[in-house]
């Protein structure tokens, strides 16, 4: 049972450690993938305007999207799912490591009780 508890509680470590590495992995690549999202994002914007020029729907109006062309703005394909996911995963597997080591610590308290009795 010992056996068991150390290869869990190992494989819990490592998955803790993985995902702290991928966080600071993506919190060193954000500003990079942002700029690049980014300028992906006007081109395509770029293109869907000549586009729309060139088809004679200049007199239509087009609404206002939040990404034009010339804007600064944060992109609209963010890594925000990836930050969400990899920060769940860190807090339950935080989360399990501790409740772990508290039952085990538990479990030690009660086999010392019941032993000196």
């Amino acid at each position: 049972m010992a056996r068991e508890d150390s290869q869990l509680e190992s494989a819990l470590v490592y998955a803790l450690l993985f995902t702290a590495f991928a966080m600071f992995v993506l919190a060193m690549m954000a500003p990079r993938y942002e700029r690049r999202q980014t300028e992906i994002e006007n081109e395509f914007r770029g293109i869907q305007e000549m586009q729309r020029r060139a088809g004679g729907a200049e007199a239509s109006p087009v609404p206002r999207e939040p990404n034009r062309a010339g804007d600064r703005g944060a992109p609209q394909i963010s890594l925000r799912p990836l930050w969400l996911l990899l920060g769940l995963i860190m807090v339950v597997t935080w989360a399990a490591l501790v409740w772990r080591r508290a039952r085990r610590t538990m479990r030690a308290r009660e086999e010392a009780g019941t032993g000196s009795t």
